[in-house]
């Protein structure tokens, strides 16, 4: 069996290849979560639960810039500007 996996920001394209022209294709919608990597997830629990970025940073042993980062990167994914924002869309 031969296929791929295809993630855009919204959905999800498997397509499987069973031979004889058998195809199977399956789209899926993707969740707020599955546009996080593992740490942007740690960093993204964290802050649900009010956590400052400072706060984060030192749990997690990171640079407080580093966070800060992470914190765009997750707002810039979500398409927000704000924690309330990216709480609303998390939910």
């Amino acid at each position: 069996m031969r296929g791929g996996v295809w993630q855009g920001q919204q959905f999800s394209l498997e397509a499987s290849d069973y031979g004889r022209g058998l195809r199977l294709l399956r789209l899926s919608e993707r969740g707020a979560w599955d546009l996080f990597a593992p740490q942007e997830r740690r960093v993204a629990k964290a802050l649900l639960t009010g956590a400052s970025a400072r706060d984060v940073a030192q749990d997690m042993g990171r640079s407080l810039n580093t966070v800060r980062n992470q914190v765009a990167s997750l707002y810039a994914k979500l398409g927000v500007n704000d924690r309330l924002s990216f709480a609303k869309r998390l939910k």
